[in-house]
């Protein structure tokens, strides 16, 4: 039943994705004083000239940001660059990047965190996962991994594997592996 749930929220957190997208992409554009400069707690650090500077946007006026979301983001995502908050009737979105990975987290309506995603290749997912599929698909090539941390920090992944004639979506969670989508491989 738990499985069933998270993969509901999983995908209406995609489908809020590009809901996001497209609500952030119709907006003029972000304006001055929606913009502004992190303090060294999200990863700027003054005392390193060759840091970057994380710039933080906004669809709204950060003050139309919830405090509870926003404090919650400083503490448990640092070191962050390109950070992004995004505000719908869904609640919030912060899309941002740390290191080479795409992240986001995501928010409810009163701030509280929902949960956070997480993007990667194959190649970079944790030895043991990429064992238990490789056990149990001999000969598939791990692709793409979306990973999702909930608000108990317990981890799921999405992963895409591809062999020459079939790319499957599993979803992976306490070790257990659904086969979520079973495609014919065209390419």
């Amino acid at each position: 039943m738990q499985h069933r749930f998270l993969a509901f929220l999983l995908l209406t957190t995609l489908q809020a994705n590009a809901q996001f997208t497209v609500s952030a992409s119709s907006t003029t554009g972000f304006d001055g004083a929606s913009t502004l400069k992190a303090s060294t707690s999200s990863g700027y650090d003054a005392t390193n000239p060759g840091a970057t500077e994380n710039k933080v946007r906004s669809n709204v006026p950060m003050n139309e940001i919830s405090p509870r979301a926003f404090r919650h983001f400083r503490r448990n995502f640092r070191a962050v660059a390109d950070e992004n908050w995004y505000k719908s009737e869904q609640g919030y979105l912060v899309s941002f990047m740390v290191g080479p990975f795409r992240q986001q987290a995501w928010y409810h309506p009163d701030g509280s965190f929902m949960c956070s995603v997480k993007y990667y290749s194959g190649k970079e997912l944790d030895e043991q996962t990429d064992r238990q599929v490789h056990r149990q698909f001999p000969g598939y090539q791990v692709k793409v991994v979306t990973e999702i941390t909930d608000d108990c920090h317990k981890n799921f992944y999405l992963v895409t594997i591809e062999d020459p004639a079939t790319v499957k979506t599993l979803f992976i969670c306490d070790g257990t592996i659904e086969v979520r989508e079973d495609l014919v491989n065209a390419g």
